[in-house]
């Protein structure tokens, strides 16, 4: 439990101040555009949508005919123009969500540690390589309908022998980047206190 309180406490600290905070924001607005491109929930296509579809073109599926509907629903779609679909789900929706929020901690936390290492000379354990864990996310297609750049790169074969498995590919990532924020906080931890008593912050 002080594990958890400590953690909060410099996840607080950092994101109360735009040096960190702002990177970290646009760090896990280009993971999101990116990931969206990549699994496939955005598709910018070569071939025109039907002229017997208006554009621009958005519709919220609230419900799916024959189908467990926990998970998909809502399911937005949007044609903003006749070569651009963005399509996510419900799971794709707190999936993105969740990645892109502790990508953007995680960041904040390594920027705040590089300043704490410069001020105090600390050798302070980095999560970073646990960043990594990102991998395993960008290859969770099925959380969605996608294919996108997955499909591209690797081909359908490639892309077929993930079904089923986007669940578990996106519960790695967001595990690894947890642990990397913990690790990260329990390496600064005495070098944030010793920040804090200096310049008198509560």
């Amino acid at each position: 439990m002080n594990e958890l309180r400590s953690t909060i406490d410099i996840v607080k600290y950092v994101f109360a101040r735009n040096y960190y905070r702002i990177p970290a924001i646009l760090s896990a607005i280009a993971f999101a555009i990116f990931w969206m491109f990549f699994t496939g929930i955005i598709i910018v296509s070569t071939r025109p949508i039907p002229d017997t579809i208006p554009i621009p073109f958005f519709h919220v599926i609230t419900k799916i005919a024959g189908v467990q509907s926990i998970g998909f629903v809502p399911w937005i779609i949007w044609y903003p123009n006749k070569y651009t679909v963005f399509s996510m789900n419900f799971s794709a929706m707190i999936t993105i969500s969740l990645v892109s929020a502790l990508i953007a901690i995680n960041v904040a936390m390594l920027l705040y540690r590089r300043k704490l290492m410069k001020d105090y000379s600390c050798n302070c354990i980095s999560g970073a390589p646990l960043l990594a864990g990102i991998i395993p996310g960008c290859f969770g297609i099925f959380a969605c309908c996608g294919g996108g750049l997955v499909l591209s790169i690797f081909g359908p074969l490639f892309f077929a022998s993930l079904f089923g498995l986007g669940g578990y590919l996106n519960a790695i990532t967001i595990l690894a980047l947890l642990a990397g924020v913990f690790l990260t906080a329990r390496g600064m931890k005495p070098v944030h206190l010793q920040h804090k008593q200096k310049y008198n912050i509560m």
